[in-house]
């Protein structure tokens, strides 16, 4: 689209965090496995750092749209119930390809 932006949203500046063993729980990262800007083996790493506290969807896909625009019903209804009732999976979850 001619004059479109070529990102949505404006650079703002990033603060580091750390991420650690404590902190806030029901956390759910949502990653498809073959995300190229965004490679599976990030989201694996930062699922180690909060522990117990957190929870990895590993969806078996290409992209880097998992929930809205992915497709997976797994990845959906995963998602769809934390958001909705805060239901955590008792473990993490992989999602076969749809």
């Amino acid at each position: 689209m001619p004059g479109a932006p070529r990102h949505p949203l404006p650079p703002f500046p990033i603060a580091a965090v750390e991420i650690t063993g404590k902190g806030p729980a029901g956390i759910l990262l949502v990653q498809n496995v073959r995300d190229v800007p965004t490679p599976h083996s990030g989201a694996e790493m930062l699922r180690e750092k909060p522990g117990d506290r957190a929870r990895l969807v590993s969806v078996d896909a290409t992209g880097h749209g998992v929930y809205i625009i992915g497709g997976n019903s797994c990845a959906w209804n995963t998602t769809t119930s934390r958001l909705a009732d805060g239901t955590m999976p008792e473990r993490d979850v992989t999602c076969r390809a749809s």
